[in-house]
């Protein structure tokens, strides 16, 4: 299998600092996209004296300004999430899958370890608001029993919208 992996050997010193990927030409937006997309200043990082300092302190700053983060791996367990917090049915949330995969590529643990590297602060961001997310789930009661309803509906929608049965009928 062949793993595609940025390397920062790749685009020498293209941007403002290769190390941090903070700008390059052939992936200016897949460096560290997430922190990007928050307003996390590449340039003040990367001329920051205590660089952990600075990315916790934009961190702090997300932490005030977002009230709550979903994590698109628990897609769904985001969705019920919101749905409680918003008093939504599961018709509000329900979904159909669009150009989802069957396969998921091998990625080894080196490769991963590679990415982490070269999205560091992206993967700090991530780590965070997953530790924040689940600390929000484990003080909502009930909250898988909600997921797996939620599943089931969504599946019905999906068999009376989707596989034929019952169309238009939902």
């Amino acid at each position: 299998v062949r793993e595609a992996v940025v390397s920062n050997a790749e685009y020498g010193s293209s941007g403002i600092n290769a190390e941090y990927g903070a700008q390059c030409r052939k992936c200016s937006r897949t460096v560290d996209s997430v922190a990007g997309d928050l307003g996390f200043n590449f340039r003040e990082y990367v001329k920051a004296g205590d660089k952990a300092a600075h990315l916790e302190e934009f961190i702090a700053l997300k932490n005030r300004e977002l009230d709550i983060v979903f994590i698109s791996e628990y897609y769904d367990l985001s969705l019920v999430l919101m749905a409680r917090r918003y008093c939504w049915t599961y018709d509000d949330i329900s979904y159909l899958k669009s150009l989802e995969s069957s396969s998921k590529p091998y990625v080894s643990t080196a490769t991963k370890e590679r990415i982490r590297e070269f999205q560091h602060v992206d993967d700090v961001i991530y780590q965070h608001y997953n530790q924040t997310f689940w600390k929000i789930i484990e003080k909502e009661e009930g909250i898988m029993k909600d997921l797996d309803e939620f599943r089931i509906h969504n599946q019905n929608m999906h068999d009376k919208c989707v596989a034929g049965k019952e169309i238009g009928k939902f």
